[in-house]
């Protein structure tokens, strides 16, 4: 998956940065001192792992306004759409792109566009026939004749499980106190993923 764009609410300097777009290879955050350069880097950090104490302290607006970061991720990958539930990657294949956004102190979740979209590509994968036991209770009601059938609610929820577990992780580091290392073992790197 690669960020494509982001949008940032309520964090720091930043009341509403808009849809910001990412280039395809390079992306530079160039802006006089007190910009909103680090505000940005914060904010998707902020989205990648939610709320710790610093940014509680140091980086909410103090008009008590709720922080939201919305970010749309390009699937741009045979590996970004192959899962072990063969729906899933049918799904995924068509979708070609997920926004998802983190507010306050919620978890990360698909964004009603993205939900939207993928009812819209269920149904059409279901009527010609793509996507097995995958049902819509408005048009098909044979739930009870086999167990295996999941509406299609709960599969776009199941869906969204899976697939935030694989987004990108943005990280900040603040001060000269987080030099980047020069090695990492891949041990530590097993351990980041957690």
């Amino acid at each position: 998956m690669k960020l494509k764009n982001f949008h940032i609410k309520n964090i720091k300097s930043i009341k509403d940065s808009g849809v910001c777009h990412l280039s395809d290879n390079i992306t530079i955050l160039a802006g006089q001192n007190e910009s909103g350069k680090s505000a940005v880097l914060e904010a998707l950090k902020y989205f990648s792992r939610g709320m710790d104490n610093n940014f509680e302290k140091y980086s909410i607006r103090l008009n008590g306004d709720v922080p939201y970061v919305e970010c749309c991720f390009s699937l741009c990958d045979e590996n970004d759409c192959n899962y072990k539930d063969e729906n899933i990657s049918i799904v995924l294949k068509e979708l070609k792109e997920i926004q998802c956004y983190r507010e306050g102190k919620s978890e990360i979740k698909f964004s009603s566009n993205t939900i939207d979209k993928l009812y819209e590509i269920i149904l059409k994968l279901i009527e010609k026939n793509k996507v097995v036991n995958i049902v819509d209770v408005d048009i098909d009601s044979s739930l009870d004749d086999d167990p295996k059938k999941v509406i299609i609610e709960n599969f776009i929820k199941e869906l969204e499980e899976t697939v935030l577990k694989y987004l990108p992780k943005f990280d900040y580091y603040s001060s000269f106190e987080n030099i980047l290392p020069d090695k990492i073992s891949i041990s530590e790197i097993e351990k980041m993923k957690q």
